[in-house]
């Protein structure tokens, strides 16, 4: 079984999941425009995207292991100022 390692990531209005793009990619979820992402990662709003990460990791019979630490953030996280997925993908 393999195991998938996310983080949680919040700023006062939002939070996201924060996941490797190669596993976005393997489970073939389809992200919408209200997540972002940076080179190594996608940040998977928590409305829609999220939701969609957790059923897919458990049709695919992975374990998902979450790390402990919560960042919280008081002020514009830094996710808000990256590229859209769908502007990237």
């Amino acid at each position: 079984m393999k195991t998938i390692i996310v983080q949680w990531i919040t700023d006062p209005g939002h939070g996201w999941l924060q996941v490797n793009r190669s596993v976005v990619a393997e489970l073939g979820i389809k992200v919408s425009g209200f997540s972002y992402m940076n080179s190594h990662s996608v940040y998977l709003e928590e409305d829609c995207d999220a939701g969609k990460f957790i059923i897919a990791v458990s049709i695919a019979g992975h374990q998902l292991e979450y790390l402990p630490e919560i960042v919280e953030k008081y002020h514009d996280s830094v996710v808000r100022s990256m590229a859209s997925y769908w502007s990237g993908s």
